[in-house]
């Protein structure tokens, strides 16, 4: 990296202390073969980069790398799992249409990527396009077909299907992709035809990457046909496979599950159990495996394993939809293990009994409160769609806290199929919002970069070569200052007391113009130091912008969960007054937060068009260009003022002389090269910015189209999804009501069972006071038979008994 000279400054500050004749003896100045030899070599560079400039291509000329790039980047997107991303790059390639190169590829990935996303209408939309627009001749064909039938399976819609098998068995054998015959089976077997989809199934070869899905689908084929047996070797012998992909090891988690299940079925229990261990803790298995676990333990009549399985259950999830079964099985199950320890008598039945109560109780009294909210906003006709933003998950990014459905209410509806599909195309319009609003900042932020001075930056290319003309003007004009005062120092000898005056003047302005180059900041730095610099404090800034964003968004929940406090905790008659209160604090609150969001935007927005400005366009770079343009002029003027002077010199003096007036003439030269080339590129930039604002004028109509047309989908996701919860509020009534029978029952069981004990013991307790009673009467029957002794007979012997020895009184 080539930093700019320092002698100017040190130049400036001796010129600054003392006359310019009066100085002390003049500082060495570089050789004047070594000054011609730089020059040489920037008019070298200046001349290279024109020549560059002029090749540049054109914005229509890189359109066709553009958009390859474009293609590129979409499909890294999409190999890491950035679906947005892909799609949203994909998007504008397919408007290209049919005439673009890249149009089928675009279609196939744009398909997948809506697939991967769960956009099964969208993706069917462009893969149809693919297979109607393009046909055979594109590499996707097959691809485009089998995920076509797989979206007939997603959607349950065979509208059209029988067309696309019949496509798949007209490519030719040799050239027919392995997972053909697993698609079909697939499709077979999800319409009941299990014959055809395990005949499907058993034509995959086992090289296939898709062989032990096509396995799997062939034993549940076989479960399905009441053939349990064979069901089993199949699944044995896919658990003997190595499983070397994600697909495979999904494949051998499944294949345990369906096998705990088949020995469950058979009455082997330990090998049951066995094969449900083995999936591990962090599957979406895990929670129905052991429940699952629990029931063939219930089965096998082993309490204490069933209830150590349901408890780390309801630990590991204890939101699950299947936590009410869990809880109320687990009662049922102390209420037997109390009554066995009842009857063996080797324990503490009570403690069991209680315990079972606990469970049933708790139960009761969490649905049931979910059960009355439901009935209630049933009761009030609450507007559905004011639950939506709750069941997506986006409640926080509106503060609605006011109508809300109790926590297991919303984990129950989540885990409803087209309730999942409604937070699945929340989530889809919530992304596309974000890209819309990012859409539109990058607008906004190329608008005013190219109204800005720094609007060559859009040009990446063009702007490293202005940055390096800078460099190379900066580094010249440092070698013409060390000539104009090799040149001074030589016309001192020569000029008059008049002449020594005059130029003092041109002199003192010179140094006046480089001081104040001097006093800018990064004067000594490079240019790309000083862009480097610029930018790094811009990034500081940005950092801080961010930590402020850290501060707002921590209010911003605070605020929320303040809220939720108060309204999940209610509040009496007499707090009326109070509520109102905060619910205005509240209100200004969230205003005031809104109005530091929008102003921290538009920090971030001036912060960033400060970064795009750095170095070439921004105050400092353009002040240090009028500068340099003014040192110049003024370095031209004294030239002028002493080249009659440096003249009348003689002999060596004068050949000195006239090497300094040819090196500043070239000097000269290549500056005017340099503004040459610098009036190119900006006839090259402005010649440009013409398309590119009439592109961004495009744009902005179709973000404007975009976000209009988002309003219409958003209006119609939250009535369809209201709609939806609307119907699945009455059902979700009598799921809790059913659990609070079952839960009530379990109360009953406990007591009744209790009850049962008791009725027991107290019999034994009988039954043991009799047997008791019995043995007595048989050890003292003898003394019960006899007569009662004389009384008085016994009064007289213990009297004699007392008297003293010999009779005497």
């Amino acid at each position: 990296m080539r930093r700019r000279p320092a002698r100017l400054v040190a130049v400036v500050a001796v010129a600054g202390s003392a006359s310019w004749w009066a100085a002390t003896p003049a500082a060495r100045a570089d050789n004047i073969d070594k000054i011609g030899g730089k020059l040489l070599g920037y008019e070298a560079e200046v001349q290279q980069i024109g020549a560059s400039v002029a090749k540049t291509r054109t914005l229509g000329d890189r359109s066709g790398d553009r958009s390859e790039r474009r293609l590129i980047n979409a499909k890294v997107s999409f190999g890491i799992g950035d679906y947005d991303s892909a799609a949203l790059m994909l998007y504008d390639l397919v408007e290209q249409g049919p005439a673009s190169r890249w149009y089928d590829e675009a279609l196939y990935y744009l398909g997948e990527s809506l697939f991967q996303k769960r956009d099964y209408v969208g993706a069917r939309t462009y893969f149809t396009k693919l297979i109607d627009e393009v046909g055979g001749q594109s590499e996707y064909y097959q691809n485009a077909l089998e995920r076509l039938v797989e979206l007939s399976v997603k959607l349950d819609d065979d509208t059209d299907v029988q067309r696309i098998l019949d496509a798949l068995d007209r490519v030719p054998a040799g050239k027919r992709r392995d997972s053909v015959p697993y698609v079909r089976g697939r499709y077979l077997y999800f319409r009941g035809d299990y014959a055809g989809a395990l005949a499907a199934f058993d034509s995959v070869p086992p090289e296939s990457e898709y062989y032990a899905r096509a396995r799997y689908f062939a034993g549940a084929a076989l479960v399905a046909d009441g053939k349990l047996g064979e069901a089993a070797k199949v699944y044995e012998e896919l658990l003997r496979r190595e499983a070397r992909t994600d697909a495979d090891r999904r494949v051998a988690e499944l294949s345990h599950m369906a096998l705990g299940r088949i020995f469950y079925e058979r009455d082997q229990a330990s090998k049951a159990i066995d094969h449900y261990v083995r999936i591990s803790r962090k599957s979406d298995l895990f929670d129905e495996a052991l429940y699952e676990v629990a029931w063939v333990y219930v089965n096998n009549q082993e309490y204490d394993k069933a209830l150590r399985a349901l408890e780390l259950l309801a630990l590991a999830n204890p939101e699950s939809a299947m936590a009410p079964d869990v809880r109320i099985l687990e009662g049922n199950l102390r209420i037997r293990k109390a009554r066995r320890i009842a009857d063996a008598g080797d324990g503490n039945a009570l403690e069991e009994f209680n315990h079972a109560m606990a469970v049933f109780e708790q139960t009761r009294d969490t649905f049931s409160e979910a059960r009355d909210a439901i009935d209630r906003i049933i009761a009030e006709h609450k507007d559905p769609r004011a639950f939506v933003h709750q069941i997506t998950g986006r409640a926080a990014e509106t503060f609605d806290v006011e109508a809300r459905l109790p926590q297991v209410a919303v984990e129950w509806l989540r885990q409803e199929r087209d309730v999942s599909r409604v937070i699945d195309v929340d989530a889809d319009l919530v992304t596309i919002r974000r890209d819309i609003e990012e859409g539109e900042r990058i607008v906004a932020r190329l608008e005013r970069a190219l109204n800005s001075p720094s609007r060559i930056n859009v040009f990446p290319e063009l702007a490293e070569r202005r940055a390096k003309l800078t460099e190379i003007y900066e580094a010249i004009q440092a070698l013409r200052t060390d000539l104009a005062k090799q040149e001074g120092d030589l016309a001192a000898k020569y000029a008059t007391a008049a002449e020594r005056g005059e130029y003092e003047a041109l002199h003192r302005r010179r140094v006046a113009i480089a001081r104040e180059i001097a006093a800018i900041p990064g004067a000594t730095d490079s240019f790309r130091e000083r862009v480097t610099k610029a930018r790094a404090r811009y990034a500081a800034l940005a950092t801080r912008a961010q930590e402020i964003s850290v501060t707002i968004s921590a209010t911003e929940a605070t605020l929320r969960a303040v809220e939720k406090f108060l309204n999940d905790a209610g509040a009496g008659a007499g707090d009326a007054a109070q509520r109102a209160e905060y619910a205005k604090t509240a209100a200004a609150l969230r205003d005031e937060i809104a109005s530091l969001r929008a102003e921290l935007q538009r920090v971030r927005d001036d912060i960033t068009l400060a970064s795009d400005q750095a170095g070439i366009s921004d105050p400092d770079a353009r002040r240090a260009a009028e500068l340099r343009r003014a040192h110049r002029q003024a370095l031209d003027a004294e030239h002028r003022f002493l080249a009659p002077i440096a003249a009348r010199a003689t002999g060596a003096d004068r050949t000195r002389a006239d090497q300094i007036a040819n090196l500043l003439a070239k000097s000269g030269t290549v500056l005017d090269q340099i503004d040459d080339v610098n009036a190119t590129i900006d006839r090259t930039v402005d010649g440009e910015l013409g398309e590119v604002r009439r592109g961004l004028a495009e744009e902005k109509r179709r973000l404007a189209a975009y976000r209009d047309e988002l309003r219409r989908y958003e209006s119609d996701a939250q009535r369809v999804g209201g709609d939806m919860l609307s119907e699945h509020f009455g059902a979700m009534s009598k799921r809790f009501y059913d659990v609070l029978i079952r839960a009530d029952v379990g109360v009953v069981d406990v007591a009744w069972a209790t009850r049962e004990q008791a009725e027991k013991l107290l019999k034994r307790l009988t039954l043991e006071e009799s047997r008791e009673r019995r043995v007595l009467q048989e050890q003292f029957g003898d003394v019960a038979r006899k007569p009662p002794p004389d009384v008085k007979g016994f009064e007289d012997a213990a009297a004699g008994a007392d008297a003293p020895a010999g009779g005497a009184q």
